[in-house]
């Protein structure tokens, strides 16, 4: 019996992305995605249930921001940093809609 609890396919990527308040910004990597979240290497520890504005770099020219609720932390022991699993927290405002349409043609890809 599988443990998994995902409702959405996910898929191994690699995304720059940013967090926090300007004067403190923690920049990290998105290392997979899905529809409903992702996880993401953080250089610090991340509040269970907080919500994020996060910034993502779809590309060299393209960023947009989200928000998300982080849905766990554990800390890499390799590396000393965070794997912060996080939740989208959906809305209709453009960069939710982008951000919606880069998953799918992702997965169409990787069919």
């Amino acid at each position: 019996m599988s443990k998994e609890k995902r409702s959405f396919e996910r898929s191994p990527i690699e995304l720059a992305a940013s967090f926090g308040l300007p004067e403190d910004e923690q920049t990290g990597q998105i290392i997979d995605i899905s529809a409903g979240g992702f996880c993401i290497n953080s250089p610090s520890k991340q509040r269970i249930g907080s919500e994020i504005r996060l910034a993502i770099e779809l590309d060299d020219e393209e960023r947009i921001t989200v928000t998300v609720k982080v849905a766990w932390c554990n800390k890499d022991e390799v590396d000393e940093s965070y794997r912060v699993g996080v939740q989208i927290l959906p809305n209709r405002s453009p960069d939710f809609e982008r951000f919606y349409q880069f998953y799918c043609d992702l997965m169409a890809q990787n069919g």
